[in-house]
Parts: C-alpha cells; structure tokens; sequence
C-alpha cells in the first residue's frame, strides 16, 4: 500500500476525484433504484407518463429540497412532497426515503477510501470518501435536466437550479461520502 499519511486532504481529493467518478454515479443509481423499489412497495401506481416525474421527485425530496407536485394519470389530484407534514400518499415513513441517500453514500466513501489503496489520515480518509461528489452531481444534473424537460418544474419549487445541484450533488456526498471514508478508515 501507498503511504499518503502525510498527504493533504485536499491533494488526495483532488487526485482522486475523477478516478472514483463511477462511484458517485453507481451511488446516484442506486438511489435512485432503492426509492423507486420504496415506491412500489407504497402501491403507488406508476404509469408510463407519470413514472419519471413521480420517481424523480421523490429522489429530490429525499435530499430535503422542497418541491411538491400534483400526481398524473391514477394518482391526479394527489400532491407528493415529502418535506412537509402531514404527508398525503406515503404509509412508509418520510424518514426512510431521506435515509437512502444518506445511506448508499456512507458505503459509496467507504467503496471509494478502500478503493484508493492508501494509507490515509483521518482527513484524508474523509477526503477520499468525498471523492463521489463529482459522478453524484452529474447523476443530479442529468436528473434534474431529465425532470424539467419532462414537466418543467413544479409550481412549488422556487429558486434556482442551482440549490438543488449544491445540496444533493455536491453537500450530500461531500458529508456523506466523507462520513464514509472515516468510517473505511476506522475499520
């Protein structure tokens, strides 16, 4: 194994990121996949039309942005959004869809710190499990982009583009992901 005991956190991150750009992605997908298996378990009828647009936004929602939007097809008149009570549609708890990206990203740092083959501090071992920042902001940007052409954005939604794709791609990998690699670290 390499020794990068002394290297700079922001040296391995830098030096690492492009390489684990598979892992972030691989995150994003298996994300995206878990919620879609949480929905079907709720007997939320997925229709074609309806499909992407109802898995979508739940996926933002489970990284608490705030956008509701009124279902399609079968499920008209129901607003989905899970970051505000009470909730109509779910009988799953609202806490479980917010616990998937939390918890594909903790194994997605440890996947990463592992696969950097190095020797790291604790810093750089956080470092190295934040290096699914970049293939998980591309998964939101390519989300999202896929979302707003669907259907443009919901009317509840306000701000920028950019609050979603700071939060999800680059917060939540940054801290999850990180949380990982320490957790690598300390196994």
């Amino acid at each position: 194994m390499a020794s990068d005991e002394d290297a700079d956190p922001v040296t391995l991150f830098r030096s690492h990121v492009e390489e684990h750009m598979d892992v972030g992605a691989g995150c994003f997908a298996v994300t995206v996949l878990a919620i879609g298996v949480l929905l079907v378990l709720e007997d939320v009828e997925l229709t074609s039309d309806a499909a992407l647009n109802l898995l979508g936004w739940t996926v933002i929602n489970a990284h608490f942005v705030e956008a509701s939007w009124q279902g399609l097809g079968p499920n008209a008149g129901v607003t989905f959004d899970l970051t505000t009570e009470p909730i109509q549609w779910t009988t799953l708890p609202a806490s479980l869809y917010h616990l998937v990206p939390m918890t594909v990203l903790l194994g997605g740092g440890v996947v990463a710190a592992r696969r950097a083959d190095a020797e790291a501090g604790v810093l750089g071992s956080i470092a190295l499990g934040a290096t699914t920042t970049l293939g998980y902001a591309i998964g939101t940007g390519i989300c999202l982009f896929v979302l707003t052409e669907l259907d443009g954005l919901p009317e509840t939604f306000t701000g920028s583009m950019v609050t979603p794709i700071v939060v999800i791609g680059v917060g939540f990998p940054l801290v999850f992901g990180g949380l990982g690699g320490l957790l690598e670290h300390e196994l």
